[in-house]
């Protein structure tokens, strides 16, 4: 089974100042960019098409507009990223 994680990394017009205060504070600054952890790390055996299928179908359900505080994140199609 391999460890995952699901995060977003969202883009403010701060992030400099934000990746400043991560420096300083957060020992994973230099590992991870500025992000927000959805599902703390877990381990499956499913793909990674597969997780995305599901996150997805269940994100299409949810409106941006109904999670408090996001109206001003875009929350673009669901995409996986190598680190």
């Amino acid at each position: 089974m391999k460890k995952r994680t699901i995060m977003i990394f969202p883009e403010f017009d701060n992030m400099k100042f934000i990746d400043q205060l991560r420096q300083k504070y957060d020992p994973l600054a230099n590992k991870v960019r500025p992000h927000i952890t959805l599902v703390f790390p877990f381990e499956s055996d499913m793909l990674k098409h597969e997780i995305c299928e599901v996150l997805s179908n269940r994100l299409d359900a949810i409106s941006p507009r109904s999670i408090a505080g996001t109206r001003d994140i875009d929350l673009r199609p669901l995409d996986v990223f190598k680190h």
